[in-house]
Parts: structure tokens; sequence; C-alpha cells
């Protein structure tokens, strides 16, 4: 079968599963030299998130890269979905908490988190479910859903899957490990996890996710404001947008962030800031990078964040 028509199937069993939200409108395909972006507005309800597939078609059909983006509701949002019922929908609950669960909805692309928003206080138990379950839960998705194999994946050595998780609001290398502990801090943030093949973002916020594939770094990132997202780049993707005048300081966190500069996004009026990322941790090798943050220039608020990096090619899978 070649590989032409390898993704004509993929993308035609695809409108089956997701109705009317066509996968093929998720799929982007990764060619080496291209520097681009693709983005999306959602056509789902405002805080409505999709389930975005990437398959780059430099590797070979089994050894297919794919990220699964999994992220949740804002608090009230969840709410008012938690008594939805879908005969379509996966549901999956943490062991260790029964007030945890993840409800996939393949037919609308929808994935929501439900957490207790009504904890008791003190109550002790992490609402974050354990990285095994969260490895467990992407293989499923992949599987059931998806209808990709776990041995299709990409992993960065045979059996071995790369976990990158971030809980509370710092970044460094947690103490005896290679792990690196990036932070996330936005509204409503609940837990960032991120395998190879997976990702799982809780909360109504930005999140960011980063996989090395490969030798190259890739960076992947989700809002809830607008459904975007964007591949990292031979060169920063801030080039590729129309810039505009300053607008001055902005706030976030309450606290300065420099002085940002404007842009227009699919018509819509952002503001971001270029700042150099030192943060180069042996496990992600040392090169330099640019981080860019858009900010939304009426609320000042963070909606999209982009990373971009110089890489060299990639090594060949040893089953491609």
């Amino acid at each position: 079968m070649s590989r032409r028509l390898f993704y004509v199937l993929i993308i035609c069993a695809s409108q089956r599963l997701f109705g009317q939200e066509p996968l093929a409108n998720l799929l982007v395909p990764f060619e080496p030299g291209a520097a681009k972006i693709e983005s999306q507005l959602s056509r789902q309800p405002t805080n409505a998130l999709n389930v975005y597939l990437v398959a780059p078609r430099n590797f070979g059909a089994t050894t297919v890269s794919n990220l699964l983006a999994v992220a949740g509701l804002s608090d009230a949002d969840r709410d008012a979905h938690s008594g939805t019922s879908d005969t379509n929908a996966l549901r999956y609950t943490s062991r260790q908490r029964k007030f945890n669960w993840l409800l996939l909805r393949p037919n609308r692309g929808v994935v929501i988190l439900k957490t207790q928003a009504k904890r008791k206080d003190g109550e002790e138990g992490d609402l974050v479910p354990s990285v095994p379950e969260i490895i467990a839960l992407g293989s499923n998705f992949l599987t059931s859903v998806m209808g990709i194999q776990t041995n299709e994946l990409a992993y960065r050595a045979p059996g071995e899957l790369k976990v990158l998780c971030s809980l509370g609001t710092h970044e460094s290398n947690r103490p005896g490990t290679k792990e690196r502990v990036k932070a996330v801090t936005d509204r409503g943030v609940d837990f960032f996890r991120a395998v190879d093949g997976c990702l799982v973002v809780g909360g109504g916020g930005v999140a960011s996710f980063e996989f090395e594939d490969y030798g190259k770094l890739l960076t992947f990132q989700l809002t809830w404001r607008q459904l975007e997202f964007a591949r990292s780049l031979p060169r920063p993707p801030l080039n590729y947008f129309k810039e505009a005048v300053s607008t001055g300081r902005a706030m976030y966190s309450g606290k300065p962030i420099g002085t940002p500069k404007r842009i227009t996004l699919d018509g819509l009026d952002y503001c971001y800031e270029e700042k150099p990322d030192s943060d180069n941790q042996a496990t992600l090798q040392p090169i330099a990078r640019i981080t860019a943050t858009i900010y939304d220039a009426k609320t000042n608020m963070p909606v999209l964040l982009f990373c971009s990096l110089p890489t060299a090619e990639s090594p060949r899978h040893p089953s491609d």
C-alpha cells in the first residue's frame, strides 16, 4: 500500500468517526524544510476542545509519530457537561480518586476532564492520574478511537515513553531524575502530563507540550479560547504574522511581562512578547530557542505559546 493511499484511508475513516469535524481538517503533515504554521478556528462551541492527531509523513507507516492532545474545559463548563449522556463516549475513571474521570466524545471530537469541584477543605489526595494511567488512557484511546496500535508509536527508545510532567508554577529538573518539570501557570490548569503519543491537559487555560522526536524537539500548544496549535519551525514562527504597533506593558499573574508587540492573527488582535529561553536541560539537547507568548490584546491573558528551534535532520528510526 502506498503512503499516499495510507493517509487517504486514515482521513476517510476519521470522517466517519468524527462526524461533522473530519480529522482531515486536523491532520497537519510534517514536510522537511517546510516552515509554516497551520492554524484552525474551531467549529465547535467556544469552550469545546478538539482532539488532534498529528502524523508526520516522513515516518514509515509502522513508526508514525502520533500526538493525542486532550484538554479540559473550565470548571463551569465541566459541571454543565457532567450529566450529559453519550453512548459513544469512553469514560475513564482514576483508580485512586473516584471523582476523577476523563470523558472522551469521539463523535464530537471533544474531551472533558472532570474533577471534584466541591472538595472538602483539608481533604488529601492527588487529583492527577498517575503516569501509568495516563499512558494506558492514551494507548486505549489511540487504539479504540484512532485505530492506531501502540507498536506504531514513535518511541525515544524501544519500549520507552518519554514523560514530561508539569505541576505547580516553577521550572526545574526533579532531584535525582532526568525528568524535566515545566510549569504551566494559568487560570484553571489542574494538571499537565505528556508522553510520546499522548498529551493530557486539565483546566481552562493555556497549555504547552514538548516531546523529543529523534533529535528534533517539537512543541504543540492548545488553548480553549481559540483552538490553534503550532509546530516548532526552523525559524521563529513570529516571522509569519503581521506585526503592528507596540501596546505598552501587559500584566499576567500580577507581574509585568515586558513590552509586547501587537499582531493580527485570523482577524483578531493579539500581543506577543519574544524572549530567549536559556533553560536547556541535558535531556532536551543544548539548542538555543526562542519562546513567544501570544496575549489577548483586550484581556492581556496569554492565549497561545510558540517555541521555535533550529533543528538538524532527525535520524531514522531503526524499523524504518
